[in-house]
């Protein structure tokens, strides 16, 4: 699955075709009203808001995802607050993401 890293964005985020091939298998989710303002200044509907627990690399955290129109660049976006709730470190060098999960 592509992953996009933004620091930059206070929101995650999950494109709708993820979205709609696992809704299914996700409580908590529901229609959103939000509309959100992206890089470009362009406002996007959110399509839907899904809340529950996220797991990656043995760590799990609760966190809340809003369903985003399809992007050819991500599938997912994680944001600014999943990355700190992960505590994440991005060595730029190799641009390579790690999620440690330490306090």
């Amino acid at each position: 699955v592509k992953v996009l890293f933004d620091k930059g964005a206070m929101i995650s985020a999950m494109c709708m075709i993820v979205f709609d091939s696992v809704k299914h298998h996700l409580g908590n989710w529901r229609v959103s009203v939000k509309k959100l303002r992206m890089a470009n200044g362009v406002l996007v509907p959110s399509k839907g808001t899904w809340k529950g627990k996220v797991i990656i690399a043995g760590v799990n955290i609760q966190r809340e995802f809003e369903v985003l129109e399809n992007s050819r660049e991500w599938k997912f976006l994680l944001g600014k607050l999943m990355l700190q709730a992960f505590k994440t470190i991005h060595e730029y060098e190799t641009d390579t993401v790690h999620i440690t999960g330490n306090g």
